[in-house]
């Protein structure tokens, strides 16, 4: 094929903060938005919030987004076979679509396109 490699697949990241209303909704719409070459699905830790992360997810997921080291933590005690975790570093201080978490992803990101 020329040199040129097709990728089939979509790599699949799962976005997990500790609710899954703020910070994950928003890193999610992001990804969604700005990083076609992903398929992407968000989800917290806590139960009663709208999807809790569970081993049905984690074996989807190739990647799995964390905002801080407390959903990590969370992953690896509770599933200790988990897919590859990267820790985000996002404090729980957003709310939904906050204009200065969309910044940071801009700046750290990119737009992806």
């Amino acid at each position: 094929m020329n040199g040129v490699k097709v990728i089939k697949d979509k790599q699949k990241a799962l976005v997990v903060c500790t609710c899954n209303v703020n910070r994950s909704k928003t890193v999610a719409k992001f990804f969604k938005k700005h990083m076609t070459y992903m398929e992407v699905k968000d989800a917290g830790i806590l139960c009663g919030f709208p999807l809790v992360v569970n081993q049905k997810l984690l074996d989807w997921a190739d990647v799995v987004y964390c905002m801080d080291l407390e959903q990590q933590y969370y992953i690896i005690k509770k599933y200790p076979r988990h897919p590859k975790i990267f820790v985000m570093g996002i404090s729980d201080i957003y709310n939904p679509d906050d204009d200065r978490l969309i910044e940071i992803l801009n700046w750290y990101y990119g737009k992806g396109d």
